[in-house]
């Protein structure tokens, strides 16, 4: 629990961190809503609705990503997790603090979309749908914090930024959250069925009538990656703590 309140302070004091995560998803979202109009209808609901759970995905994944990969890269390069291994903590509580950090840090960013969502394209939910979105899509951030403890053991304190925001935009593009799946080209709609990316949003896409795939497709594809890419960061994580020791 220590470590976890330290990685939150550092995360709010991140400021460059938490104007990225939320300017973008929302300038992206006031934009292109209000280029195409709010009200268009669109998959079972509004495009103000469908583009709300798309930047607010885009949003947390962005978040998870940044909390880890590229500060995890200047720990390891500035000799932080090495002494953290000194200490009693376990490299359990170690991972476990990371990815709840991250997932939390999905939290403003999930928010902020919906406050904009209702407030200004007038996305009208129940209360219980409303909580009920929030809690997929932050909790859709898990394998993308998973991946985010994965690019940190992978890249360099140098390469780590570039690296974690290309893969992000990447996965983003092609995961159909910049633009719906219908008005992609088809090679790419069929990659997107394949990626953590679409399966969050669609998922998430269940709250305002919008889900074009079964919702346990969608979670054991999420589930599939979170344990893959979990799996990794920690044979990662393992590898370097015991050529440390050698």
């Amino acid at each position: 629990m220590a470590l976890l309140r330290l990685e939150l302070t550092r995360m709010l004091r991140n400021t460059r961190l938490v104007v990225f995560t939320l300017a973008f998803p929302a300038g992206f979202y006031l934009l292109y809503t209000q280029m195409y109009g709010a009200q268009l209808h669109l998959g079972g609901t509004t495009w103000g609705g469908y583009y709300m759970v798309s930047m607010a995905v885009f949003g947390a994944i962005g978040a998870a990503l940044g909390t880890l990969g590229t500060r995890l890269a200047a720990e390891r390069a500035g000799g932080w997790v090495r002494l953290l291994r000194t200490t009693p903590l376990t490299a359990g509580s170690y991972v476990a603090a990371k990815l709840a950090a991250a997932v939390l840090a999905a939290v403003p960013a999930t928010l902020l979309l919906l406050v904009l969502g209702a407030l200004v394209n007038h996305v009208a939910l129940t209360v219980s749908a409303w909580i009920e979105l929030t809690l997929i899509v932050v909790a859709g951030a898990i394998p993308f914090a998973a991946l985010g403890l994965l690019l940190g053991y992978l890249f360099d304190s140098e390469s780590a930024q570039a690296g974690q925001v290309l893969i992000w935009l990447a996965l983003s593009l092609l995961g159909g959250l910049w633009m719906p799946l219908q008005a992609m080209p088809k090679v790419f709609s069929q990659i997107a069925l394949y990626l953590p990316t679409f399966r969050a949003a669609d998922l998430a896409r269940l709250c305002v009538g919008a889900a074009t795939r079964p919702a346990l497709q969608d979670i054991a594809v999420l589930l599939a990656y979170t344990l893959g890419l979990g799996a990794l960061a920690w044979w990662r994580y393992r590898s370097e703590a015991q050529r440390e020791y050698v």
